[in-house]
Order: C-alpha cells, then structure tokens, then sequence
C-alpha cells in the first residue's frame, strides 16, 4: 500500500519544512507549495489524499485556494485543513472544510486531526 500523501501549502519555508518533517516521522509523505498558485499546480501530480493551508500568502491566498480546491471536481472532497495565527478566521472560511488549526498548534493534535481524516499512515497499524 502507498503512503498517504499531504500537500503543505505555506510560504514560510522553515515551517513548511517543520511540517515535512514531522509527516515524515508518522509515517506520511507530504510535498510543499509556497502559495496557492504552485499547489494548484502540484494538485495532479501530486494527487494528495489531504491539504494543509496557510491563509495568508503571496500569489494566491489560502481561502482563495480552497475556492479553487472545491471548484474542482478531481478534488472537490479532498480534506482541507487551514491553519492561521488569526483565530477570527475559524468560522469564516467560505468553504467546507475538514479542521482549523490556529498556530502555533500542538503537533500531536495535528497528527491526530490528520489520521482521523485520512487514517494512518501506509503499513501503520494503529495501537489502541
């Protein structure tokens, strides 16, 4: 079985990198975009089983990018989680999405947010 892949969609590169990392240690593939118009591009390719955006970026925002997820019928039900350091953003997302996670966030709840989601990783057995 493959391993599940998450497309990180932030231009802060360090934390990009962060995130990476940390999927990478769970068991996860992941691949980094650092606006909205390159992981629109990197959808096909890519073809992520889950997409982790930041809001504000350069070229195109994260809602925006959301609006274009959604609007497309290859990953219209792809889950989206959003991550801001503005917590007013949470109930104003114009589109569904699976969680918010406002930053800094704890990353053990991430990753539980993420395998509750996707499930775990490719080969992971999950203990109870």
């Amino acid at each position: 079985m493959a391993a599940k892949t998450i497309l990180i969609v932030d231009d802060d590169l360090h934390f990009a990198q962060l995130l990476e990392a940390v999927f990478a240690a769970a068991g996860y593939e992941s691949s980094i975009a650092k606006h909205g118009a390159a992981a629109f591009l990197d959808l096909e390719i890519v073809n992520p089983d889950l997409i982790l955006v930041d809001v504000f970026m350069p070229v195109i925002d994260g809602i925006t990018f959301c609006r274009m997820v959604r609007a497309n019928p290859a990953t219209r039900d792809t889950p989206i989680i959003v991550m801001s350091a503005t917590t007013d953003l949470a109930h104003t997302i114009p589109v569904p999405i699976a969680g918010f996670l406002v930053k800094p966030f704890d990353i053990d709840a991430l990753l539980r947010l993420v395998e509750s989601l996707i499930g775990p990783a490719a080969g992971e057995e999950r203990c109870e």
